[in-house]
């Protein structure tokens, strides 16, 4: 099942990875502040790439950040090896205008995140 997850995150990653960037500021995560609220851009369509780079690398395993936009379904992404970027397409309901961004607290110790909502290119 996560298998799927992961293998069907790529293949959206892969089919937009050219990405108009936007003028809304990314959040940045940390054990301070483990979440955030994150704007999305105008005219998304419902499609967004979710582009997470690591500041910091806390301990072994993936890095999972949950997605959660308005009036959507939450979306969990995992960054592995923790140390490397990713971009993530996902689906959001089309009027939602920002999305609840988490770390995952299983960890012993939280890394530092900047995550950025990007709008696919048409």
């Amino acid at each position: 099942m996560i298998r799927a997850a992961l293998l069907l995150a790529a293949l959206a990653a892969a089919s937009c990875s050219s990405a108009v960037p936007t003028q809304a500021e990314p959040i940045e995560l940390s054990a301070d502040r483990p979440s955030g609220s994150l704007t999305l851009p105008p005219g998304h369509d419902g499609r967004l790439l979710i582009e997470i780079t690591p500041l910091s690398v806390a301990d072994q395993g993936p890095v999972t950040v949950a997605v959660l936009p308005d009036g959507g379904t939450v979306t969990r992404l995992s960054l592995y090896p923790t140390d490397r970027p990713g971009r993530f397409g996902v689906r959001v309901p089309p009027g939602a205008k920002t999305a609840t961004v988490s770390i995952d607290q299983g960890r012993s110790e939280s890394p530092t995140l900047s995550v950025q909502a990007l709008r696919p290119r048409s």
